[in-house]
C-alpha cells in the first residue's frame, strides 16, 4: 500500500491503555498483508533494510507515530496514550521531555531499528488474566497494555491480581506484529497474593502514567532536598551525604530488587547539589514512597 492517508484510515481505533504497536499488530491481521515485513514496510518504509530481523517490539511502538503526521492532536493523543514514554520521563527536565517527544514524531529515516533508543526493561511481554478475559467477553478480543509493561508493577491496579509474563519476549524478534491472542497470553487463575507495597506500588505507577502531563513543566525536586535534610533517623550533626548513604542503605533493605543503590544515589546527589537531573521514573516513585510522600503530591 504506498497511499499514506489510505493506511491511516483503515488502523483500528486504539482501546483505552492500549500500546501502539498493539493497535499495528490488529492492523496487519486485517491488512491482508502475507508477510509481516509487508506491513513493517509500509508503517517504517525508510528504515534501512533487514533491520527488521531484530527489531525490538517496543521500537515499532515508539517510532511509528509519525504515520499521523500533519494531526497534531492525533499525535499528542498517541504520544501520552498509547506509548510508555509520558511515564519515562514524567520526572525528566524539560529539554529531555522535548527531545523525547519529537524524536517519536518524528518519521525515522536510514536507520538501524536496533540502534534506536528505547526505553524498557521487563524480559517479556505481561497481561492481566481477568483484563484479557473481559476483553475476550467485551470486544472478542485482546490486546497489549501498557500497564503491564511496567517492572514497578506487579498487580493489576483494577483487579489487585499478579501480571502473568506471556509467551512473547520483547527485545529481538523475528516476529513483527505479534497479537495478545490466547496462544500468546493463555487463561490462567488469577493469584491474588500481594502485599500493601505492591497496591502503593501499582498506584503510584498508574498515576505517574496517566496523570496530565507537560512538555513545558520542570517537577520540583525541593521536597526531596527537605526530606534529605531533616531526615529523622539522622542526628543534626550528620552532614547530608552521610544521609544520603545511610537513606539508600535502608532503600535496599525495604525494596530489595526494586531499588538500585547507585542509581538513587546519583540521583539524589544531583538533586542535592542543585542539578537539573533526569531522575528515573521509578527512582522518584521508590523515594517518595520511603518518604511517606503521596505520588499526586510530588508532581
Amino acid at each position: 500500500m504506498n497511499n499514506l492517508a489510505e493506511l491511516v484510515r483503515r488502523l483500528p481505533e486504539p482501546y483505552e491503555d492500549e500500546l501502539w504497536y498493539s493497535v499495528l499488530s490488529r492492523y496487519h491481521r486485517m491488512s491482508g498483508n502475507l508477510t509481516e515485513r509487508e506491513t513493517y514496510r509500509e508503517i517504517m518504509p525508510d528504515m534501512i533494510k533487514g533491520a527488521e530481523s531484530s527489531i525490538p517490539i517496543l521500537t515499532i511502538n515508539n517510532y511509528s507515530i509519525w504515520l499521523m503526521k500533519g494531526d497534531e492532536k492525533k499525535l499528542r493523543d498517541i504520544y501520552f496514550e498509547h506509548t510508555l514514554e509520558p511515564y519515562w520521563f514524567r520526572f525528566s527536565k524539560t529539554n529531555s521531555k522535548g527531545s523525547a517527544y519529537v524524536q517519536s514524531i518524528t518519521k525515522p529515516q536510514n536507520k538501524k531499528a536496533d540502534t534506536i533508543l528505547t526505553t524498557f526493561h521487563l524480559d517479556k511481554m505481561r497481561y492481566c488474566p481477568l483484563c484479557a478475559e473481559e476483553e475476550r467477553e467485551q470486544y472478542g478480543e485482546t490486546f497489549w497494555h501498557r500497564l503491564p509493561q511496567i517492572p514497578l508493577l506487579t498487580i493489576c491496579p483494577k483487579h489487585k491480581c499478579r501480571l502473568v509474563n506471556s509467551n512473547i519476549r520483547n527485545t529481538r524478534t523475528t516476529r513483527l506484529f505479534i497479537p495478545s491472542n490466547i496462544e500468546n497470553c493463555p487463561p490462567v487463575e488469577p493469584i491474588y497474593l500481594h502485599t500493601k507495597l505492591d497496591e502503593r506500588m501499582a498506584n503510584s505507577v498508574y498515576i505517574a502514567l496517566n496523570a496530565p502531563h507537560s512538555l513545558e513543566t520542570d517537577i520540583s525536586t525541593q521536597w526531596l532536598r527537605n526530606e534529605i535534610l531533616s531526615y529523622e533517623n539522622s542526628t543534626t550533626k550528620y552532614l547530608w551525604r552521610i544521609r544520603v548513604k545511610k537513606i539508600c542503605r535502608e532503600m535496599e533493605v525495604r525494596y530489595g530488587n526494586m531499588c538500585d543503590a547507585f542509581e538513587f544515589a546519583n540521583a539524589i546527589y544531583s538533586i542535592m547539589n542543585g542539578k537539573k537531573y533526569n531522575v528515573p521514573t521509578e527512582t522518584y516513585i521508590l523515594l517518595a514512597d520511603f518518604f511517606g510522600k503521596d505520588i499526586n503530591e510530588i508532581m
